[in-house]
């Protein structure tokens, strides 16, 4: 079995500002520090959050080529800029595909943490719902009504108190921002993520 874990996302307390400073700690460090593991064809890194993975030059791959890991370096799957955690990276692009052919088997478990809005007071459970490929925004989360789609997301509960519960996490299905999208519409939305829910006093308290 193959395991994918991250954190989603970044806890942008301060929203940007935080993001930022985590980043340059980041950078501050040498780049071997974030490879985890590595072979002929590829190599996995711990993605910093508020890191790209492609756009520009303080991006994740800008980052591994600078520092001669690979000048033909790709992402064999993705994370958002917000989000830490464990990437697998293609060093020849030969591999991509049969990379990205072994992440979509069932064998391979995508696996998150994240800090979600409120109280959540089941234990257990699977988010369900049909949402959209495209990002949408906190005014539709799901998306229009044609071009919903299948998801899947379970969780589990690990703790939280009256403002906030920390989840467990995992996906089948891998639709464009489906965690924060069924969190939002579970009405638990992912704290620092902006893109589907408004900023509340509270979540810098936490």
């Amino acid at each position: 079995m193959v395991v994918l874990a991250a954190w989603l996302p970044a806890l942008l307390f301060g929203h940007a500002r935080l993001g930022t400073a985590r980043m340059c700690e980041a950078l501050a460090r040498p780049v071997s520090q974030l490879i985890l593991a590595q072979a002929d064809e590829w190599i996995v890194v711990n993605k910093p959050p508020g890191t790209p993975v492609h756009d520009g030059p303080l991006s994740l791959l800008a980052l591994l080529k600078g520092a001669g890991i690979g000048e033909e370096c790709a992402p064999v799957h993705r994370l958002d800029v917000e989000t830490s955690g464990v990437m697998l990276v293609a060093t020849r692009p030969q591999a991509v595909a049969r990379l990205q052919k072994a992440l979509a088997a069932p064998t391979t478990l995508k696996d998150y943490r994240a800090v979600l809005r409120g109280r959540m007071h089941a234990a257990q459970g699977v988010w369900k719902k049909k949402i959209s490929t495209k990002s949408e925004g906190r005014r539709n989360p799901q998306g229009s009504t044609q071009d919903r789609v299948n998801a899947q997301t379970r969780y589990e509960l690990l703790g939280g108190n009256a403002h906030a519960s920390v989840a467990h996490l995992t996906i089948r299905t891998g639709r464009t921002h489906q965690i924060r999208k069924h969190a939002a519409l579970a009405g638990h939305p992912v704290i620092g993520c902006l893109l589907y829910t408004s900023p509340s006093p509270r979540d810098g308290l936490l």
